[in-house]
């Protein structure tokens, strides 16, 4: 009995697993996927297909169908990567497609990536062009049983040609082949289209190196048709290479010197190292009954007081003459004498004239000796230079004073032209005046255009610009504000000039035109005499200004 028992229980195995074989259940399926070169193959180059296992449920056995055109291409090898347990087998042939690999194991494999990578050759003699190889997951089931569905992929590869054809180079890509799609040869040339003319730099403004632009790269290039990668040319900043002194030092301070830029005339005033004069106190001495000093003949300066040092006599000071009081006795008349004076020229003191008692030695403004005064008041200050017109020379502007006849030397002030802006006199080495800029040669099928840049400025609301008739712009660059807009005065560029915010008051009563009628008389009596002798007279009326604009 027990033996049915066990027979038929091993019959129901049996049954179930006919059944599991027969029909399987599906399981949830990954897929798969694979990858080949973008570059094309040469004849008899290999190349690698990689074929992968993206979300894998669980596999224990896997079929791989390999098409291909065997016109085309050959499998050199079926490399397995060990990422599906079990045995692994492949197609004893390659002649017969499609190419199967097997993997089989009793229980699942759960790791996703590479499984297998396959090496194929392109034949000699294959036809150019794409190639396609299809891998496809014939059959796939986990160690239940159950189905699963893992797709197929279609990689496409490409056969070089042995001689490259059609398509078009240009300077930044080189052409590609009609039949295999692949690049080759050499890059194309540049279009460089018109030569645009150089802005020079000066000492403060910025400069545009000129250039011609390729019109397919964007990229610029200089007259020798060498690429160049930056356009601005920095400001060339001053030139001071000589400085002259502007005589201005005084006793206790150091003087000034200016320097004129040699390219632009701008003007430079620094000090001038250790060139004070120090004070000039000469040898006399002003003294009183406290002592004695010495005034610089320059700013009026006086050294410290020294107490006086009697001579041998006791009765005057060794060192400046003074004559010490002598209480004359009862009854004492001065004996006045006469001591001219001494006339100050236009740099140096002169003295008044003046009396002195030649017995006490007390000083006096009149004969009569009443009114007596003290030493320091017989000084009469310098007078000081007059200076009238002045003469031209290659040095400067020469002024004589026109009281001591003495001379100073004023340097000229050079403008751009090498013209002195106040006399008009040229500066011996200013170069002749050379505008020409001619640009090399463009190239003969290119049509000849140069650009002529406004000196004024354009500009719109972001920006400010030097623009050519043609439309190419230069020197782009953002506003500057300027001070803020106010009730009565908008906010400009202070560059260009340009309105950035308008006032921020009410609209103004526009100004109305405004004749001096003095003027107006003028002009009539001249257009009268014009008519008179046959002249031609224009009179110049001042408009009034409306909205800001003449």
């Amino acid at each position: 009995m027990r033996k049915i028992i066990r027979s038929a229980a091993v019959l129901a195995a049996l049954l179930v697993w006919a059944c599991l074989c027969c029909f399987p259940a599906s399981a949830g399926g990954g897929k798969i996927a694979a990858a080949a070169p973008d570059a094309a193959v040469d004849h008899g180059g290999t190349f690698t297909v990689t074929v992968s296992l993206a979300a894998n449920p669980g596999v224990a056995f896997l079929r791989l169908d390999a098409d291909y055109d065997p016109a085309v291409l050959r499998l050199e090898k079926a490399e397995n990567t060990g990422l599906l347990a079990g045995m692994f087998t492949t197609s004893k042939s390659t002649d017969a497609l499609p190419y199967v690999l097997t993997w089989a194991n009793a229980s699942d494999s759960t790791g996703d990536g590479t499984v297998v990578k396959l090496t194929f050759s392109v034949l000699p003699g294959a036809a150019p062009g794409k190639t396609s190889i299809r891998i496809s997951a014939a059959d796939a089931n986990n160690e239940k049983l159950e189905k699963i569905d893992l797709g197929e992929v279609t990689v496409t590869v490409t056969v070089a040609c042995t001689e490259h054809t059609g398509g078009k180079a240009t300077c930044s890509e080189r052409a590609v082949c009609s039949v295999c799609g692949q690049p080759y040869g050499e890059l194309g040339s540049h279009k460089y289209g018109s030569w645009t003319k150089e802005i020079k730099a000066t000492c403060t403004e910025a400069g545009v190196h000129g250039y011609y632009r390729c019109s397919v790269c964007g990229k610029y290039f200089n007259s020798n048709k060498i690429e160049i990668f930056s356009l601005p040319i920095e400001p060339l900043g001053h030139s001071f290479k000589s400085y002259t002194y502007n005589g201005d030092a005084d006793c206790t301070h150091d003087g000034t010197e200016t320097g004129t830029c040699s390219r632009c005339g701008a003007k430079d005033t620094r000090t001038k190292a250790r060139s004070a004069l120090g004070h000039d106190y000469g040898k006399a001495y002003l003294s009183d009954a406290s002592g004695h000093w010495r005034v610089c003949s320059r700013c009026g300066g006086k050294t410290a007081a020294e107490a006086h040092v009697p001579d041998s006599t006791g009765t005057r000071c060794s060192v400046c003459g003074y004559v010490f009081p002598v209480t004359p006795p009862v009854g004492h008349v001065h004996t006045l004498s006469f001591v001219p004076a001494v006339h100050a020229s236009c740099d140096a003191d002169g003295t008044a004239a003046h009396y002195v008692c030649t017995s006490c030695g007390k000083l006096f403004r009149d004969a009569a000796g009443t009114a007596a005064l003290n030493a320091s008041e017989l000084r009469v200050p310098a007078a000081g230079h007059t200076y009238g017109a002045y003469q031209t020379t290659a040095d400067g502007h020469v002024y004589t004073c026109s009281a001591c006849g003495g001379t100073v030397t004023v340097p000229h002030t050079f403008g751009e032209d090498g013209k002195c802006t106040e006399c008009g006199f040229v500066r011996p080495d200013t170069p002749p005046g050379d505008d020409t800029d001619t640009p090399p040669a463009d190239d003969p099928d290119t049509p000849v255009h140069e650009h002529a840049f406004s000196d004024l400025w354009s500009a719109n609301r972001d920006a400010h610009w030097h623009e050519c008739p043609c439309g190419e712009r230069v020197v782009v660059s953002p506003h500057t504000p300027g001070p803020a807009a106010t009730a009565t005065s908008p906010q400009l560029c202070s560059v260009c000039g340009y309105v950035i915010s308008p006032a921020t008051g009410g609209e103004t009563e526009p100004a109305r035109p405004s004749v001096d009628p003095i003027l107006l008389a003028v002009a009539l009596a001249m257009s009268f005499a014009a008519l008179v002798e046959g002249a031609v007279i224009i009179v110049l009326v001042s408009r009034g200004r409306r909205g800001g604009k003449e």
